[in-house]
């Protein structure tokens, strides 16, 4: 519990303290952690990361190697109003993927184009 709750610290501030567009693997959870996922970001953390990143105006990466962030976390932090954009966190050209999960989550979130990060777009 205090790991998590040092992880969105470290996270709330980072994204208030760095001119920064777009947060990488924003709930990623080392292996050990990981099966664990639901349980450990709760809502009230979920809460806390999305409400930076909308205040900050900082995009969130869908990722397709760790199939993050979940549902849940991308249909709050839509609500919330951040954007959003796809990611591959790629160690080399056969782990690269097709973006599966982007496409799954943009099906299942109903997100659209307007809900997607451009660069130096004023909105």
């Amino acid at each position: 519990e205090q790991f998590m709750d040092d992880l969105v610290t470290r996270a709330v501030g980072g994204l208030g303290s760095k001119a920064i567009h777009i947060y990488a693997t924003p709930t990623y959870l080392p292996s050990a952690l990981a099966k664990d996922y639901d349980t450990l970001w709760t809502e009230a953390r979920r809460k806390k990361l999305i409400d930076a990143a909308a205040g900050h105006r900082v995009a969130i990466e869908i990722n397709n190697r760790y199939r993050i962030p979940s549902a849940a976390f991308i249909r709050e932090a839509k609500a919330a109003g951040c954007k959003f954009c796809f990611g591959s966190n790629n160690a080399g050209a056969e782990d690269l993927g097709r973006c599966e999960y982007g496409l799954r989550m943009l099906n299942e979130c109903k997100l659209d184009w307007r809900d997607f990060f451009v660069p130096d777009a004023k909105s």
